[in-house]
Order: structure tokens, then C-alpha cells, then sequence
């Protein structure tokens, strides 16, 4: 009963992580998602090779599913790592040589996998066991899958700080959605425990089991306050076709979105918008921080000469609730030089 119970979960596991997959993949247009569509496909793979492996009745069969999940698991850590990078706004601190080195271990492992029947560096050996009437996997632990496990750990509890430390220094509107984030950090360490003790000495990976539920959890924590749904709408609508400069900003400042007018009219400040902190991205300019802070509409003059008006856009949540603001940049240059001749006009 408690094994059927598994394999359905194990199912319906890897239908709803494939559901997160096909809709950021569908709906979402934004790179901040992409670690997290990534971090959804590789459970997905995980998930679905040790639902076959338990259907699996001889040890070739169950060799070659378990050599599927390995597609899937040795990116989850990592991948989950820059899933909270970018929730906690910290993307932007991982440099090129920083990725190489974190997915350096997990491309490692993959290929340890992938030829371990050469050297036995990964698994030292498989063999079949029976416990209460089914045929499991038992796998003999080599040197490498050690260090996997260590980095892995590693990986779970930087994980785990960056959601505490953006708890405690969270407000309250983000409070719920950070708990949720925290959570999801934790399921991993209540199947390790799991593991450890065994539990109904059934040799389960009940890992497997915790996945797809921090997965889920993530996806809540997004969803809730209207990330996913606010950031495809704002792109989707506005953001790609616009002649204008428009930029997504949080209640906090932080440049969560911006479109190719917008870079290209910063280019003309020498300036290269990122996403970032306002005050970071337009470090030593306290005239454009003053003009993107202030939520009137304004008049400025920028280069050449030229004219422009900033407009600002509330968004709003389901609550009530300040989500964030779309600032749009238009260029009023001809409009201004029309108004100061009807001016003279009339002065005249």
C-alpha cells in the first residue's frame, strides 16, 4: 500500500513539475525565470527516472533509469542556487568565471555517471535487493559520490541563508512570499533525515519525494504576489514594441525589467542599465536617480538638447498593494519646440 502510495505521488510529481516547465516556457519571457524553468526540468528528470526505476523489474533496466536521473540531479543544487540568487536580487553578483566553477562539480558528476562502468568512480558497484516483496536498487557509494553529496549540501545550505537572511530582512508585504521561499529550502533536509534513518527500511530515495514539493513551493512563492503574471504582462504589452523607454521597478527601487529603448537612451548617458539597485546602476547621476524615484510626471532635458517626460505607472496586486511601477520615458522634443513657438506667438 505504502509503495503505491509512492508511485502515484512519483507521477503526479512529474506531471506537475512538467506544468511549472510548460508554463514559464509558454507565459514567461523574462531571463530571471530561466534558472527556475531549468531547476523544473531537471527534477522533472529526476522524478520520472526513479518512477521507472521502481517499475523496473531487472537490474539492467533499473541500471539504466538510474543513469536518466543523473540527466536531472546533479544540476538541481546548483541550479536551485541561482533560482535564489535571482529571487533575493543577488544574480547580478555571480560573474562568468563564478558559473564555470559552480557548474563545474555537477558537469563533473554527469560524466563520472554517464562512464562510471570504466573506473567505479561514482558507484562501486549495483546489485538487486528484495524487501517486502519488491525488487530495489541497492547502490554502493564510490569516492566521487561523496564529494557530490558534500557540494550538494553545500549548495542547500547557501540556499537556506540567502531565504533566512531575506526573511529577516524582508518587510511585511514580502514576509509570506520569503516563508514560502525558506520552506521550500528546508523539504530537502526532512528527506535526507528520511534516508538516514531508513524509514520502513524500504532503501528508498526519499529525496526524490521532497523535490518536486520545494518546487511547488517556489512556484507559490512567485505566483503569489504576481511576479510571474506582472512581469509577462508588463513585457508582453508594452515593454518589447515601445519606441518609448520603459523600465519595471519595485517598491524598493530595484530595476527589475527594462526594454532596448531604455538601453539605448541610457547609452546616451554613457551609462549600461542593468538590473540593480537605482542608486547602484546610476551611481554619481543624483539628477536621473531624483528624476526615476519622483512618481510625478516630470520634464527634463537630456542630450542634444532634446527634450523628455517621464510618466509613472502603478501596479497594483489582487490586495490593493503597491506591487511596482512602470516608469516610461517619452521623447517630447517636438511637441516642446511646437509649444514655444505658440508661446512666441503670442507674446508677439
Amino acid at each position: 500500500m505504502f509503495r503505491n502510495f509512492i508511485m502515484l505521488y512519483l507521477f503526479v510529481s512529474v506531471l506537475l513539475t512538467l506544468f511549472f516547465c510548460s508554463y514559464i516556457l509558454i507565459r514567461i519571457k523574462v531571463v530571471h525565470m530561466k534558472s527556475f524553468f531549468l531547476l523544473s526540468l531537471a527534477v522533472s528528470v529526476y522524478t520520472f527516472g526513479y518512477f521507472l526505476e521502481l517499475n523496473s523489474t531487472t537490474l539492467e533496466q533499473m541500471v539504466f533509469w538510474n543513469q536518466v536521473q543523473y540527466m536531472g540531479i546533479p544540476f538541481i543544487s546548483v541550479l536551485w542556487f541561482m533560482v535564489a540568487l535571482g529571487n533575493t536580487r543577488k544574480a547580478n553578483m555571480l560573474k562568468w568565471w563564478m558559473l564555470v566553477l559552480l557548474f563545474s562539480i555537477p558537469l563533473a558528476t554527469f560524466l563520472f555517471r554517464l562512464t562510471n562502468s570504466f573506473h567505479h568512480l561514482f558507484y562501486a558497484s549495483w546489485e538487486l535487493q528484495q524487501v517486502g516483496g519488491y525488487s530495489y536498487l541497492y547502490l554502493s557509494k564510490g569516492p566521487w559520490y561523496y564529494v557530490q553529496s558534500a557540494y550538494h549540501l553545500l549548495m542547500l545550505f547557501g540556499i537556506t541563508l540567502l531565504f533566512f537572511n531575506e526573511l529577516r530582512s524582508g518587510g511585511h508585504f514580502k514576509r509570506t512570499r520569503n516563508i514560502f521561499l525558506l520552506a521550500s529550502s528546508i523539504m530537502p533536509y526532512l528527506g535526507l533525515v528520511l534516508i538516514l534513518m531508513d524509514y520502513r527500511e524500504l532503501g528508498l530515495d526519499y529525496a526524490v519525494l521532497f523535490f518536486p514539493l520545494s518546487v511547488l513551493l517556489i512556484f507559490v512563492a512567485v505566483a503569489k504576489y504576481d511576479f510571474l503574471e506582472m512581469r509577462s504582462l508588463a513585457r508582453g504589452k508594452i515593454f518589447e514594441d515601445s519606441t518609448e523607454a520603459i523600465l519595471l521597478l519595485d517598491t524598493e527601487h530595484w530595476i527589475m525589467d527594462f526594454n532596448q529603448s531604455a538601453r539605448n537612451f541610457f547609452h546616451n548617458y554613457n551609462l549600461v542599465l542593468r538590473n540593480g539597485d537605482l542608486a547602484s546602476v546610476f551611481e554619481g547621476r543624483k539628477d536621473l536617480i531624483g528624476i526615476l524615484r519622483n512618481e510625478k510626471v516630470q520634464e527634463f532635458q537630456g542630450p542634444a538638447g532634446r527634450y523628455f517626460e517621464i510618466k509613472t505607472q502603478v501596479m497594483q496586486g489582487r490586495g490593493g498593494y503597491q506591487l511596482a511601477m512602470i516608469k516610461t520615458i517619452s521623447d517630447i522634443s517636438e511637441r516642446k519646440k511646437i509649444q514655444e513657438q505658440l508661446e512666441r506667438m503670442a507674446t508677439i
